[in-house]
């Protein structure tokens, strides 16, 4: 594993930053090229190898995304590591993105309220599919998840402890609480609607 020096870090950050302004501007043929250097980058960091490259918490790959993902409530780029939280007709969900080391451009929500209905029976969802033409991140989670609700809203079974401890986790995270606070009682009648 080699040591990630910070001229590595600031030409992760370039590529990230080229990426996402990439997609935005609809030109994927230079999002590609770009998630081909990263790539290059991440074989490098690896000793010329994919081996060890992406997978796993000490991989190049995975420590790139890790040094240069949002902060945490944050929008991130496209390209960029990150976990933000969206409200959909009246459904809070943490989402989290990948970085670019990821093969995949994916969403995965969360639940933070255990006894609410959601997406996915375990209190997650995962939605892969190609950034939106001009989009930010967190305009196409709304939009996925817009359409998640629609066609797969359902009251979550009897959940694990775990997965229960796992969902109260998200929900005190200190941009969650924050977030959520700014929600009145006037958002009470669109819960509402959800309650099977």
């Amino acid at each position: 594993m080699s040591i990630l020096t910070d001229a590595d870090l600031t030409a992760a950050q370039v590529m990230v930053v080229r990426y996402h302004q990439a997609i935005l501007a609809s030109d994927f043929t230079g999002a590609g090229k770009v998630r081909a250097d990263y790539r290059e980058l991440c074989t490098h960091l690896s000793g010329a190898t994919l081996v060890g490259s992406v997978p796993g918490a000490s991989s190049s790959g995975e420590r790139l995304d890790m040094a240069l993902a949002a902060e945490d409530g944050v929008e991130p780029l496209w390209g960029q590591r990150g976990r933000f939280l969206v409200v959909v007709d009246g459904l809070p969900a943490v989402v989290k993105t990948l970085g670019l080391s990821s093969t995949w451009n994916v969403f995965t929500f969360y639940a933070v309220e255990a006894k609410a209905p959601f997406i996915g029976p375990s209190g997650y969802r995962t939605h892969y599919c190609a950034p939106a033409p001009g989009k930010m991140p967190a305009e196409q989670a709304v939009d996925v998840l817009r359409q998640l609700i629609r066609a797969d809203l359902r009251p979550m079974p009897s959940l694990s402890a775990t997965t229960v401890q796992q969902i109260q986790t998200l929900a005190a995270l200190p941009f969650v609480v924050a977030m959520l606070a700014h929600f009145s009682d006037s958002a009470a009648p669109a819960l509402q609607l959800h309650l099977f």
